[in-house]
């Protein structure tokens, strides 16, 4: 390849592309973190306000197994 077609700082994979690559994976990992979290919060929310029977379906045991795994798997 002439070097006219290289990208400027190419020339190390550590140093260029490596580089690039790993910010990008910690960023989605933190933006996939962020998005599970805001999930869980929407979810703890409803159930808090939604009522069944007369009571917030938060007071049903598979309901918060529900959450609690939730947030384990954050």
């Amino acid at each position: 390849m002439p070097d006219a077609n290289k990208l400027g700082k190419a020339d190390d994979f550590e140093k260029g592309v490596g580089s690039i690559l790993m910010t990008s994976r910690l960023t989605i990992t933190w933006i996939f973190a962020g998005a599970m979290a805001g999930a869980f919060e929407a979810a703890y929310h409803y159930t808090m306000n939604r009522k069944q029977f007369g009571k917030p379906i938060a007071g049903f045991q598979i309901q918060q197994e529900r959450l609690v795994r939730m947030q384990g798997e954050i």
